[in-house]
């Protein structure tokens, strides 16, 4: 049949008379859905009402939620999608994008401002008198996502249920205590105070590890799911006990576990060995690093187990040790559970040495000396490369604030390390505030696309001798935008101009962080922007 046969056929239809919308299935259109972020979902609902009878669903949105976790890296029982509401869903899918939103709206760049914005809670918190073990690091850990949050003290490790996140239905609602294991007296000698891990293993499952003990280190391991059917259980998967009794004042501080693999070091920063133990092996290799250029590694150090490196992040540099997926597997040795393993020397096996990386400036001038540094990975759930971390310093006694920077690392054929360390922008705290103790592993969980931190600071009025009272604490979100990535504020805070064009205020030649819309601004916040005063 000819073209012209076609055209003419009563069959066919005129190309103006055809619908994308009418015209294709309702099936695909959900299909099409679940290639979108929530906010082009919301987008294409708005386009016609036959988009918005067809993607407004629940299952578009439970669909859309799922995903969602999975970007960011949270664990998607959080949301009991079953009972949840359609707007309830679309409000919970749509979080990391509010958020987003909420912080870029009020941001500013100036930290020296006064007159930043606060970001208040949109609903009350709960009260701190209700009977639940208060969060502490390294024996607390809430589950990104926000719902649950385990407790361990050596008697008892507990799953919480706090509620649902973004809900303000439940506020006054006791606490639930969703799953625990009673621990026999002495099963962690000595100790009252341990040390606990958690790592998603599927979409509904938990995996956790415990840790403590004096003499003798004990490490067990538990599975806690499924979550969607039923009230979750934990399960044991194995024991692992440890002599460090030869080793004075040991004190475990840190237990990693990252799928079938838990990571220890049972001595602290008393001994340089750690412990791999691959759970549902059943076996374990003790480890030590020889290096004669470098200290011997402290467990007090914050570290992070991503893409079978093990990272301890210090004060002036980075090291990064390799860790084969089947190293346990050809040099380990079986484990007996009843009997505890020594860290005895002919039991050691070595381990490559590690490759370090000092943290570059960001600047020609570079980092002024040290007074006191901590490093904090921004999101240590997601274990994404690049690793986005911060360095928090303290310059002066008025001068405080961090460094981010951006890690990412590649292996070649014999898995020889190369790694890339990016600097990508630095803020200070306001004159007079200082960062408050360690990063709080309950914090903020941000999201992946927004990776932030969520740093404690306090000021402080000044006192005679070391009486100084604690006047107030502010919590500050910081963005990993640089400074040239948005249309920047004045610094001075009786301006707040916004520049009209990207990259137009000139910075300050001192500090390299406060701007200024001219030299007008600039000369009258000399005077309490001078250093020593920023």
């Amino acid at each position: 049949m000819s073209d012209e046969a076609v055209e003419q056929s009563p069959q066919s239809i005129p190309q103006w008379q055809l619908s994308i919308v009418g015209d294709t299935p309702k099936d695909l259109w959900t299909e099409i859905a679940t290639w979108l972020d929530p906010p082009d979902i919301v987008s294409l609902q708005k386009a016609c009402r036959a988009l918005n009878r067809s993607l407004y669903q629940k299952s578009v949105w439970i669909t859309a939620l799922r995903q969602m976790c999975r970007d960011h890296s949270l664990f998607f029982p959080s949301y009991p999608v079953d009972r949840m509401t359609l707007e309830h869903l679309q409000r919970a899918a749509m979080g990391p994008y509010r958020f987003k939103t909420l912080v870029e709206r009020n941001a500013t760049f100036a930290g020296h401002a006064e007159d930043a914005p606060d970001l208040n809670p949109a609903y009350d918190v709960r009260s701190s008198t209700e009977a639940a073990p208060m969060a502490k690091a390294g024996c607390s850990y809430l589950v990104p996502g926000g719902r649950f949050l385990f407790t361990f003290n050596c008697k008892e490790l507990v799953l919480w249920d706090l509620g649902i996140v973004g809900s303000n239905q439940k506020v006054k609602a006791p606490l639930i205590r969703l799953a625990q294991v009673q621990f026999k007296a002495g099963a962690f000698l000595g100790m009252t105070k341990g040390v606990l891990a958690v790592s998603a293993v599927a979409e509904d499952k938990l995996r956790v590890a415990v840790a403590g003990g004096k003499g003798t280190v004990t490490v067990k391991a538990y599975d806690l799911g499924p979550f969607n059917s039923h009230t979750p259980s934990f399960r044991p998967l194995g024991k692992l006990s440890i002599d460090v009794s030869h080793i004075n004042q040991a004190h475990t501080q840190q237990v990693l576990i990252e799928g079938h693999r838990v990571i220890i070091q049972p001595g602290g920063s008393g001994s340089p060995e750690f412990v791999i133990w691959e759970i549902l092996l059943s076996k374990y290799a003790v480890i030590r690093v020889e290096d004669p250029h470098v200290t011997p590694m402290g467990w007090e150090l914050n570290k992070i187990y991503i893409h079978e490196a093990l990272i301890e992040f210090r004060s002036t540099n980075l090291r990064i040790w390799d860790i084969p997926p089947d190293f346990v597997v050809t040099f380990g040795r079986d484990l007996n559970p009843e009997i505890a393993i020594s860290l005895a020397y002919r039991q050691q096996l070595l381990l490559a040495h590690s490759v370090m990386i000092h943290y570059p400036p960001l600047n020609d001038e570079g980092h002024p000396p040290f007074r006191r540094a901590m490093a904090a990975v921004t999101n240590p759930h997601q274990a994404a490369l690049p690793l986005v971390f911060d360095v928090l310093w303290e310059y002066g006694e008025e001068v405080q604030g961090f460094m981010r920077y951006h890690l990412d690392f590649t292996r070649n054929p014999l898995r020889e390390i190369s790694a890339a360390l990016t600097p990508t922008l630095k803020r200070t705290f306001p004159a007079g505030y200082a960062i408050v103790g360690n990063p709080n592993l309950t914090g903020l969980f941000a999201p992946a696309d927004f990776s932030i931190s969520l740093v404690k600071a306090t000021m402080k009025e000044m006192g005679s001798g070391v009486d100084r009272m604690l006047r107030s604490v502010r919590d500050y979100v910081y963005t990993t935008k640089g400074p040239e990535a948005e249309l920047n504020v004045c610094s001075r805070p009786q301006c707040r101009k916004r520049e009209r064009a990207l990259s137009t205020f000139k910075f300050c030649s001192a500090c390299h962080l406060a701007m200024y819309c001219g030299s007008v601004c600039q000369k009258a916040h000399w005077k309490s922007h001078k250093p020593g005063d920023v």
